[in-house]
């Protein structure tokens, strides 16, 4: 995960101007850990193309293919090296870590004990069994037992299409969800500008 520089946080990392996005998060195993990138580094480019925030550095990242590499050229303590990866399929651990921390909830497949606990009227889709009280997703209202049947309009019909969608969600700045609670469904969008 990245986040956008600030003026401040330039400064901090020695640079003149603000260009380039923050690593907050490389998670475990990825080529990106394997290769050394590590919490603090500045990704500046990506195969020579500079970045100026984070949705520039998704839109970028949205046009490599599994199997494709790319250069990194990023800063760590005042100077730059080049770091070349190769890209791979995002692992179904990292999707559920994204849910947990970035979304603040931890999802589960419908089953009968499920649809017991929390009287769900839903059979497809996936049941919502936390809630971390700190995330935006408890601030607008969502609970456990509630059923997430849509991220951003792909269809979910189990935890395997959860990840899959979830794992396409993080490309985007934010996230539409479709609710189910009880008879009723709702949309819901949450921004996915993650510390």
């Amino acid at each position: 995960d990245v986040q956008d520089l600030t003026p401040a946080l330039a400064r901090q990392f020695g640079m003149k101007r603000v260009r380039g996005v923050l690593v907050t998060r490389v998670f475990e195993e990825s080529p990106a850990q394997l290769g050394g990138l590590r919490p603090g580094d500045v990704i500046l480019s990506i195969d020579g193309h500079d970045l100026v925030d984070k949705s520039d550095y998704r839109r970028k990242l949205t046009s490599y293919t599994v199997g494709s590499d790319l250069e990194l050229i990023y800063r760590r303590v005042g100077r730059d090296y080049r770091l070349k990866l190769n890209v791979v399929k995002v692992p179904k651990s990292a999707a559920l870590q994204f849910a947990k921390e970035g979304l603040g909830i931890e999802v589960e497949d419908i089953t009968r004990d499920l649809r017991r606990r929390y009287r769900l009227a839903a059979t497809r889709g996936v049941v919502i069994v936390r809630v971390r009280r700190d995330s935006e997703t408890y601030r607008i209202g969502i609970r456990p037992g509630d059923v997430i049947r849509q991220v951003n309009q792909a269809a979910v019909n189990n935890e395997k299409e959860f990840n899959q969608a979830l794992i396409e969600a993080r490309k985007h700045d934010s996230i539409l969800l479709l609710v189910q609670r009880g008879q009723s469904g709702y949309y819901v969008t949450l921004n996915l500008d993650l510390p």
